[in-house]
Parts: structure tokens; sequence; C-alpha cells
């Protein structure tokens, strides 16, 4: 099931079936910043008929649950015995309840150079009626109703090199893929709630409202110098730069007639980004 096909690495075949499924409903995303515990609640306000969960977040009953990280490294590491990846691995890994699981193709790379196979066949297992899925840029035919290449990325961390930092990396993460694919199987209203974009509990650098995934720190991706204070709150430039991108996007909501708003009062309610919507 889980053989690349030399073409594509993705399965665009299957991710088309569930085009325009959910048409003319209403989505709820749900994202691992701390506004994300209150997902009950924001379910009890709009009463949505699809809900999509990202990344750890696997413990919700859900219709689609998306991961879009490319654990290759993490996993490495885990055998290398290091202790964050470990405990990285472990929140992400396990018991999922969603009816389709929706994972970032590169998770089936083989790492012949430590000789352990794919992260893909690690972690998952066929019967979990897994999607492999592309990650793209938006270009110029890019729709939110449509797959194509892949479901959304977000654009590069423009300020990486000022701030020292070693490795290239995307702004927003896995919530781009989530809006995307939500556009895809014909949702009308899309809600989110854990996308903060920054730390609310101030700068000890805890984000994610799920228990066991490690605090945000220096590390191969950032330097100190990417935590900042933006606009009243702890948050980092790379959050920053997703906000303003997310800014960028409102042309291809409308033109997608795809309305969203986000529940979860952080970094977009502060920069009174066009999808906040503001709680009380």
């Amino acid at each position: 099931m889980f053989d690349l096909p030399i073409n594509r690495p993705d399965e665009p075949n299957r991710l088309i079936k569930h085009k325009d499924m959910h048409k003319g409903k209403k989505a709820l995303i749900i994202l691992g910043g701390p506004s994300g515990e209150r997902w009950q609640e924001v379910c009890g306000e709009i009463n949505p008929d699809v809900i999509i969960t990202t990344n750890s977040a696997k413990h919700i009953p859900a219709n689609y649950w998306i991961l879009g990280e490319n654990l290759n490294r993490a996993y490495i590491g885990s055998l290398e015995n290091n202790q964050r990846d470990k405990r990285y691995l472990k929140v992400l890994i396990g018991d999922n309840r969603a009816k389709y699981k929706l994972v970032n193709w590169q998770n089936w790379m083989p790492n012949l150079h430590k000789g352990i196979g794919s992260v893909g066949d690690a972690l998952l297992t066929p019967d979990r009626f897994v999607i492999r899925f592309n990650r793209t840029w938006r270009d110029a035919g890019f729709g939110l109703r449509n797959y194509r290449q892949g479901l959304l990325l977000g654009k590069l961390f423009e300020k990486r090199a000022q701030l020292g930092c070693r490795t290239d990396w995307s702004v927003g993460g896995v919530v781009f893929q989530a809006l995307h694919w939500a556009g895809i199987i014909g949702v009308s209203e899309v809600h989110t709630v854990g996308l903060d974009l920054c730390f609310p509990n101030g700068r000890d650098k805890s984000h994610h409202w799920w228990l066991g995934l490690p605090d945000y720190e220096v590390d191969a991706f950032r330097t100190e110098d990417v935590f900042t204070s933006q606009y009243g709150v702890d948050t980092q430039w790379d959050w920053v730069e997703a906000a303003e991108y997310i800014q960028e996007l409102r042309q291809d909501f409308d033109l997608a007639q795809l309305d969203w708003k986000d529940h979860s009062n952080g970094l977009l309610q502060r920069m009174k980004v066009w999808c906040a919507h503001e709680t009380a």
C-alpha cells in the first residue's frame, strides 16, 4: 500500500475522491495552540458538520486528521536516544480516532543512510485509511477548491538568515494544509481554534494544549532571536510572518467563496487579521 509511485509520491486519485464530499457544510479545524483546549466549547457554538484535527490532536473523534510534519529527523533522533525527539514522537503516534488520516508523503522517504527503512512504515499501519499528500507552494494556478500538485504550504521564513537560523522552514505549519483541505472537500464555512501563534502564558515557550509535547526552544531551527514580543504578546517572528501571509490569502478565500473565522483569540486578533473572530 505504501510503495511510492514513480511519477508522484502522493496519492491524488485517492484524495480527489473526497472533493466536494461535504459541499456547503461547516468545518472546525482543531490546532495545537493553547486555545485548542476550548474545542468543545467552539463546537457547541458553531455546531460543525466536519471536524479536522491536526498533528497531536489525534485523540479527538474526527472526520480527518492531518499530519503535516516530516518526522524523519525526529525519528532518527529518537533512535539515537534523543529524549526530546522521543517525547515528540510519543504524542504524534499511537491511537488515532479520526476516520481518515492524511499524512505528508515525506514520512515514507527511505532513511537508507541510517538503515532504518522509512518513518511512515514504522509509525503507521495500512488499516488506518492513510492517504499520502504532497505540500506545495501557492502559485499562479492555485485555488482552495482544487488539489493539483498538493496542499498549501506557508511561504518560506524570510527573516531566517537575519536571525541566524541554519535551516529553512515554511511559516504557519499544518494550518494551511488543513484550510486547503477544507476547501477541497467543499465546505462553505471553516472555523479554527488553537491557532494562537503566541505564548499566552509568557516567555516560558509553552504553546501546545495537549500534554507531553516539548516546549519551543533553541534548536536546529530556532535561535534565541526568533523569539520576540510583538503586538502585546510573546511570539516568534515566523508566527508574525504566518499572520502576515494569512492577510495575503483573503483574496483566495473570497474567490473560493469560503468563509473563515478564527476563534483562537491570539496573534491574529491582535493584528486585526481579516479572519479573526472576536471572542468574549
